[in-house]
Order: structure tokens, then sequence, then C-alpha cells
């Protein structure tokens, strides 16, 4: 029973000194790392490493603004050129009926010269096939040719 007793109490004592150590055990570990060069550069890293994942955030979100901008320039630049191509097309027909008029007064009044007439219906039918402009935006991906077709110089407008 004595033995007990003495173990007992012998380990009640261990305990209390290792309980009272412990917070001096934890302020020198507390030292030992403040004057550790590595555990400075860890904290430096991570403060890098914050700082460039917030930087990274930064410019994701100006980059989705950027592409949403984009996305609507293009659509009203579509919406333009759109716009273009029917008062483009609404004035080429006016200009190919003032073309028809003027051919069939020419043939009514001068009916001795039925040559004169030939070209107008020849570069009208050649004028047809002509678009009323070419797109050449520049755009990702393959380039688009930004030639005027021949015989269509005053009648094909190149957009950019």
């Amino acid at each position: 029973m004595l033995v007990k007793i003495l173990v007992a109490s012998l380990a009640v004592i261990i305990f209390l000194f290792w309980f009272l150590n412990l917070k001096n055990v934890l302020k020198m570990n507390n030292l030992r790392s403040q004057q550790n060069p590595e555990a400075a550069k860890w904290g430096e890293l991570k403060q890098e490493i914050g700082d460039s994942l917030d930087e990274v955030t930064q410019k994701l979100n100006d980059q989705e603004q950027q592409a949403q901008l984009e996305e609507d320039v293009n659509g009203i630049l579509n919406g333009v050129m759109a716009e273009a191509g029917k008062i483009a097309s609404s004035s080429s027909a006016t200009s190919s009926e003032a073309n028809f008029n003027a051919s069939s007064t020419a043939t009514t009044s001068s009916s001795s010269s039925p040559s004169a007439t030939i070209p107008e219906d020849a570069s009208k039918n050649e004028n047809n096939n002509c678009p009323s402009y070419i797109d050449c935006m520049p755009t990702i991906g393959e380039a688009k040719p930004c030639q005027v077709p021949a015989g269509c110089e005053g009648i094909t407008q190149i957009a950019y």
C-alpha cells in the first residue's frame, strides 16, 4: 500500500513540474521561431503568394469585363453592318432602277443607236454579283480576304 501511494505521489509531482514548465517551453519555441530565418522566409513566401493570388483574381475579373465589352461591341458592329447592308441594298436597288429608267429612255429617244444600251446592260449584269461591302474586321482565327472583286471597285466598300 505504501508503494502505491509513493508511486502515485511521484506521478503527481512529475505531472505538476511538467505543467509548470509548459509555459517556458512555449516561450522558448516562440523565440526559436523568431530567430530562425527559415520561419521568416516562410512568412514572406506566404505573403507573396497571397499578393499574387489577389493580383491574379483582379486580372481575371478585368479579362471577364473586357470579354463582355468585346461581345457588346461585336453585337453593336454586327447591327450597324446589317443596317448598312440594308441601306446599301436599298440604295443600290434605287440606283439600278434609275439606270434601268435611264437606259429605257435612251433607247426610246435614240432608236438609231441600239449599241449604246448594250454596255449599260452588261455593266448592270456585272454589278449584280458585287457585294455591297466586304467585312475586313480583324478576328481571331482565319484571316478574311479583303480584296474587292474585279469590276466592283466603284460599288463594293471595305468595312474596317
